[in-house]
């Protein structure tokens, strides 16, 4: 008898991801197992396939160890739809850092500000307590 060699059991990482993905369009809100372990395959294998294309493309640019978005951009340069997502996400990505600068830097003066208030208000508080302790001694 010959047995077939076992498939080695792959982990479940992207689950809880697939079951709100397939919520999200429209399933049933705890969908069959199968289902959720079906697509998170063809995900898997997408994203294995679109990052061989990617390495492959930055192999020949002479980048062999390091993926810069443009690699993934080559391997996507087929599929319109998927590629003007990429860079539709890649430009909100942009605007939330330039936002999230200006906030840091909002809120960095405004520290600021509160710091030297403080700094303020202590020093009117030393001076009214060096008026005091003076009077007190001049009596």
């Amino acid at each position: 008898m010959s047995r077939k060699p076992e498939r080695r059991r792959q982990p479940r990482l992207f689950s809880n991801d697939m079951r709100t993905l397939l919520f999200a369009y429209g399933d049933v809100q705890q969908p069959q197992l199968e289902t959720i372990q079906a697509l998170e395959d063809v995900m898997i294998v997408f994203m294995t396939d679109l990052c061989h294309e990617a390495m492959t493309y930055a192999t020949y640019q002479g980048r062999k160890h390091k993926l810069k978005m443009e690699d993934f951009k080559f391997a996507l340069r087929k599929d319109r739809l998927k590629l003007g997502r990429v860079e539709e996400l890649m430009n909100k990505q942009k605007e939330i850092q330039e936002a999230r600068k200006l906030f840091d830097s909002n809120e960095k003066e405004t520290k600021d500000d509160d710091i030297e208030k403080k700094r303020r208000k202590e020093a009117k508080r030393a001076i009214k307590e060096a008026k005091k302790l003076k009077l007190s001694k001049g009596d």
